[in-house]
């Protein structure tokens, strides 16, 4: 991979887009992440330093391996949240897809302003899987799920993901965690079957 940093355009879709953080939205972001209902769905669900975080979020922004960006909306830029991916190895041609995380206040005040309640999580995977097929240009997207975590794996079904398989992860503590694997291929996808 070259030294130069990776420049990360917006990615624009009808309702929300993705773009690197800004320092502003670092604190955002690690507030997000400590939440309970978000944190435990991260392998490592220890609570994130702001001081540490914000360290990394500015390293980050060079890599093109593995990239956190935020979500925003496209009505009035409001903080909706985070998306990723990690993992991208160009010699294989093949993406992980992390987590997808939503603030929950800031949707909510999307929807009442929309009126009705979108489905923003369908955007964001629809903006990553084109981005990572044909901006990236890798042949597979992997992404695993903690097993009960249905509303990522109904997105992953909903966005033509195939269940290839369970295993089991590991927790820093060493608790075992039951896991989903998904996958998508690009050959599926632009049979135009998925969220394209």
């Amino acid at each position: 991979m070259s030294d130069a940093p990776f420049k990360m355009p917006s990615l624009r879709g009808r309702l929300i887009y993705l773009t690197s953080p800004k320092p502003d939205d670092f604190g955002h972001l690690t507030e997000l992440r400590n939440r309970d209902s978000i944190r435990r769905w991260f392998f490592d669900d220890r609570p994130l330093d702001p001081e540490n975080n914000r360290k990394w979020l500015e390293a980050n922004a060079r890599r093109k391996d593995a990239k956190l960006l935020v979500i925003r909306s496209c009505v009035d830029d409001r903080f909706l949240g985070s998306a990723g991916w990690l993992h991208l190895d160009d010699s294989v041609g093949s993406i992980e897809l992390g987590r997808v995380a939503v603030d929950r206040p800031g949707y909510l005040a999307l929807a009442r302003s929309l009126g009705y309640a979108p489905r923003i999580t369908d955007e964001v995977g629809s903006l990553l899987i084109g981005f990572a097929f044909h901006v990236l240009g890798v042949s597979r997207i992997r992404t695993e799920v903690i097993s009960g975590n249905h509303s990522s794996a109904a997105l992953c079904l909903r966005a033509g993901f195939t269940l290839v398989g369970q295993s089991i992860g590991f927790r820093p503590d060493g608790q075992s965690v039951p896991v989903e694997i998904f996958e998508l291929k690009r050959d599926e996808w632009e049979l135009g079957t998925t969220l394209n």
